[in-house]
């Protein structure tokens, strides 16, 4: 049986424009994210977000459980989108059973708020099944 290496990579930024809603291209929203991680502000909330999921009981087996049950050799990449009120969404890319898996995993959960709303996170998980 493959043992497989999880790595994630959580680096937070946020958008200014208060009150709007993520671009329809995803490629867009993600440079912004990028673009913005980088702030102290960003890093402390990475870090509690990254604490809130993986401190949640059973969430690394759920993450384990897609990467086993669609068979994933490579990651995604992509953000956690926090609108202006309370809700939340992951969108990540390419888009597949294991994509799936892992938003609905990642989706429905009750995170600490961001610093600021609407908030975008960047997120990245690698899957090598050789380790």
């Amino acid at each position: 049986m493959y043992r497989y290496w999880l790595l994630m990579l959580l680096v937070t930024s946020l958008r200014t424009a208060a009150g709007s809603v993520p671009s329809d291209d995803f490629e867009v929203n993600l440079k912004t994210a990028i673009e913005t991680g980088s702030t102290e502000e960003g890093a402390t909330y990475d870090r509690a977000l990254a604490a809130y999921f993986f401190g949640l009981p059973g969430f690394t087996s759920q993450v384990v459980q897609c990467v086993e049950k669609t068979s994933a050799s490579e990651g995604v990449r992509g953000y956690f989108y926090f609108d202006a009120q309370d809700g939340y969404r992951l969108f990540v890319k390419p888009e597949n059973g294991f994509s799936s898996c892992l938003t609905a995993v990642f989706n429905d959960k009750s995170p600490p708020s961001p610093p600021k709303r609407p908030y975008f996170n960047p997120f990245n998980l690698g899957v090598d099944p050789g380790i």
